[in-house]
């Protein structure tokens, strides 16, 4: 808990951060768990000169394994702030992972981020505003495979009186640069989340989106599920762009299912 602080430069508050070094893997294998659970960060009467980082897992030159019947869970955690007088460019993310190393569920395993909330009251930023739940970027695969599951649920995001001279961007999923592949029996779901707003001013646009890719490939075959559902914007502000899924970028092919939608850029896709 930080009360009445003013932060000159950047502020970076992390869970679990495993060393910036490529060799300093996190792997969980052989019927084990990792467990981050029951956490939470509040802060109060606060000025940020530069960036505000709040990460619950940031993975940034790290691989991340979970194999062999293993699970690694991010559940009933918060991040609340109150009464922000001014901040650069807020990044609030649950996982982040990212800089070129891989990502990989396997062999019957589970990653899940659940029961989550983020909450911002009575806010003033100068940059960009960026939530996410799970946010992969410029990492060389993030493969789900082998009767394996990756979940985001239950994550709510609460924004009330902001004024924002930038963009507010409100993701569960977002995947940057990063090709996914759901394999074999496994699954990806993103559901019962929700986002609401109330009395924000974002001057540069507000977005909501339960998936925002860019320039990433997405391979499902046979047998295996990217499922979106039961996800909810509700808000009293001005204009909002809220999309299930966006898909952009070069490189960007059909999703491999059968049944699922395929959206552009520029289209949206009705809950299915």
């Amino acid at each position: 808990v930080v009360t009445n602080v003013k932060v000159g430069g950047s502020w970076h508050w992390v869970t679990y951060y495993p060393a910036d070094k490529p060799n300093s893997d996190t792997t969980i294998r052989n019927d084990s768990s990792l467990t981050i659970s029951n956490n939470s960060a509040t802060a109060s009467r606060v000025s940020v000169g530069s960036i505000w980082l709040w990460f619950t897992v940031y993975a940034n030159i790290s691989p991340l394994t979970i194999t062999a019947s293993s699970i690694m869970s991010i559940t009933d955690n918060v991040m609340l702030a109150s009464d922000v007088r001014k901040v650069g460019s807020f990044m609030w993310f649950y996982v982040l992972h990212s800089l070129s190393r891989s990502f990989a569920v396997a062999d019957n395993s589970t990653f899940m981020i659940a029961h989550i909330r983020m909450e911002m009251t009575d806010v003033s930023g100068d940059g960009d505003w960026t939530w996410a739940a799970l946010y992969t970027a410029i990492a060389p695969s993030l493969a789900i495979g082998t009767l394996s599951t990756v979940s985001v649920s239950n994550v709510h995001m609460v924004a009330t009186n902001a004024v924002l001279k930038r963009e507010l961007l409100a993701i569960l999923f977002y995947s940057k640069s990063t090709p996914m592949s759901i394999t074999t029996g496994s699954t990806f779901t993103i559901s019962n989340s929700s986002m609401l707003a109330s009395n924000v001013n974002a001057w540069r646009g507000f977005y909501w989106y339960a998936l925002y890719n860019t320039d990433s490939v997405y391979d499902i075959t046979t047998g295996s599920t990217l499922a979106i559902f039961t996800n909810s914007l509700t808000t009293t502000t001005g204009a909002v762009t809220a999309r299930l899924v966006s898909m952009g970028g070069s490189g960007v092919r059909d999703l491999g299912t059968t049944n699922g939608s395929v959206c552009t850029r520029h289209s949206s896709c009705s809950d299915a």
